[in-house]
């Protein structure tokens, strides 16, 4: 399984590549535009996955082994709403992207297997107790994550609007035409 943890977070970063690279083509102006989506705006949403990136690293980063590559993330403040506005600018969020992604691929670099059979007890968003198998949280962080490009099992509503709005502004556009080209660089 950790194999198939390392070749997501390299996928993750390549997909998050792609997809920053397509919103840099457009002007800011539209970056910034309510679409009607959850979080508004594509920046609201680039904003909204950074925020739940950073929510699930900081509780996994409270695993006894204690894995130095979350700890910048450990001092990283926890986000109050996963609407909040992480920043504006779209360079300095694009940076921010590209620094978690590192963080994350070096964080699954740095795992054993024994990792994955511990129970994290933490608390949502909600302030609920929660307890549930790091490897199938793991598991759970790479979904989310593929949420923008990968069709998974929301509700059709919420599947479509969030479809419509990634094809029309991202799939459409050249940096996102060769979809499998990640697995060039995927080997472990």
């Amino acid at each position: 399984m950790l194999d198939h943890l390392r070749l997501l977070s390299r996928y993750n970063q390549w997909m998050n590549d792609k997809l920053y690279s397509t919103a840099a083509q457009l002007p800011v102006d539209e970056l910034a535009k309510d679409r009607g989506a959850f979080f508004g705006s594509l920046l609201g949403t680039l904003n909204h996955i950074m925020v739940a990136d950073i929510v699930w690293l900081k509780r996994f980063s409270n695993h006894p082994a204690q894995h130095s590559a979350l700890d910048e993330i450990r001092a990283t403040p926890q986000p109050q709403a996963l609407a909040q506005i992480l920043n504006n600018d779209f360079a300095a969020l694009t940076e921010q992207r590209r620094e978690l992604d590192k963080t994350i691929i070096a964080w699954c670099e740095q795992l054993e297997p024994a990792d994955l059979s511990y129970t994290l007890a933490y608390e949502n968003m909600k302030g609920e107790a929660q307890s549930k198998n790091f490897g199938s949280l793991m598991l759970h962080l790479f979904k989310a994550m593929s949420l923008l490009l990968v069709e998974h099992n929301l509700s059709p509503k919420r599947r479509t609007r969030r479809r419509s709005m990634i094809r029309r502004y991202f799939c459409d556009r050249p940096a996102c035409a060769n979809r499998d080209s990640w697995k060039d660089n995927a080997s472990p």
